[in-house]
């Protein structure tokens, strides 16, 4: 498997060659190479990408904040999907290849920056309605502090409770 930095230079290569399509396609999450994730970030909005049901999704966290702050080791657990749905890319005014390709070029980080800027994934459960992550799901975040029963220390507990909004 290549690394990022292959990745990333890759993608530099392959943002100078336009190869646009108007229509979208589906693949599978657990079928995805990483040309498709090239493919991908030439042409976002031609490509769909299928979770199916049983799926086991490798998980990164990280979280900001004034108080507190995490980033887990890769990955951190599994997602495990209960339910099928689709996720495709949707790119804001300010994406351009030229920008996508300066950002490969610097590093790894820098190209998840510029994605996180400057596109946004949209969720669905049926290829019709499409949502972004915060309208798609809701829920409740509980944090306790206990102390563990086998090592006796003390320990942070989060517990996501989420739901499908209508």
């Amino acid at each position: 498997m290549k690394s990022l930095s292959t990745i990333a230079l890759s993608l530099s290569l392959l943002t100078n060659i336009p190869s646009y399509s108007s229509e979208e396609h589906t693949i599978l999450f657990q079928e995805m190479t990483e040309e498709d994730l090239l493919d991908l970030l030439q042409d976002p909005s031609s490509t769909i990408i299928k979770i199916d049901e049983g799926t086991n999704l490798p998980i990164k966290l990280t979280i900001n904040s004034p108080v507190i702050a995490f980033e887990s080791a890769s990955p951190l657990g599994t997602l495990i999907v209960k339910e099928p749905f689709y996720v495709k890319m949707e790119t804001f005014e300010g994406f351009s290849h030229e920008a996508l390709e300066e950002a490969a070029d610097l590093s790894i980080d820098s190209l998840k920056e510029f994605l996180m800027k400057n596109t946004q994934l949209l969720f669905s459960l049926d290829q019709i309605t499409w949502k972004n992550f915060e309208s798609f799901l809701g829920g409740n975040l509980q944090a306790n502090i206990f102390v563990e029963e086998d090592s006796k220390q003390p320990m942070a507990e989060f517990l996501f409770d989420l739901y499908f909004k209508p």
